[in-house]
């Protein structure tokens, strides 16, 4: 698709405000980090952890409820 290149973040910035320090900082504490991604890159992760716990819960014998 032809036009400028998108935005690292949204109108509103959250992508800035989730990486900032102060941020970055409290998640630390919680043993986590920060990533900004695009929605096609978001999209493709949710995509495949729905599969791979599908999958598994399949092979574990599991039943939707």
């Amino acid at each position: 698709m032809a036009g400028p290149p998108r935005p690292s973040q949204d109108a509103d910035g959250h992508v800035a405000t989730i990486t900032s320090e102060v941020n970055k900082a409290k998640l630390a504490q919680q043993g986590t980090t920060a990533a900004g991604t695009t929605p096609e890159e978001f999209r493709t992760l949710i995509t495949t952890e729905i599969n791979t716990w599908k999958e598994t819960a399949e092979r574990a014998g599991l039943e939707p409820q």
